[in-house]
């Protein structure tokens, strides 16, 4: 019984499909992540003294835990939360939103 219907929603499924292209309207997948282009728009900060008396709050990287150092490069999203760069790069592809605040990261943003 439920053979006969699932081939009848695929076969629709199917058509569907064709008639979209056929049209130029393809079915888009949407899009979770930032582009490698939008992430290296995010601004860069190199960590020092004077980043860590800025960012008080901030001493480890929230993704890796490890402590940030001198010389360590990090990204700073639109809500002002920082990352290693390898940390969020890595995060950003799967997912447009910053891990500590959910807040979405919009390319636009990313300038």
């Amino acid at each position: 019984m439920m053979q006969p219907l699932i081939e009848m929603a695929v076969d629709t499924l199917s058509r569907f499909s064709n008639a979209a292209n056929a049209f130029g309207v393809g079915i888009v997948p949407k899009k979770e992540g930032l582009s490698q282009e939008e992430i290296d728009k995010l601004k860069v900060l190199v960590w020092s003294k004077s980043t860590a008396k800025k960012n008080e709050t901030y001493e480890a990287c929230p993704i890796c835990y490890t402590d940030y150092c001198s010389g360590d490069h990090l990204k700073c999203l639109p809500c002002d939360h920082i990352f290693h760069t390898p940390c969020i790069e890595e995060w950003l592809k799967k997912k447009a939103k910053c891990p500590m605040c959910n807040k979405e990261i919009k390319s636009e943003e990313s300038n």
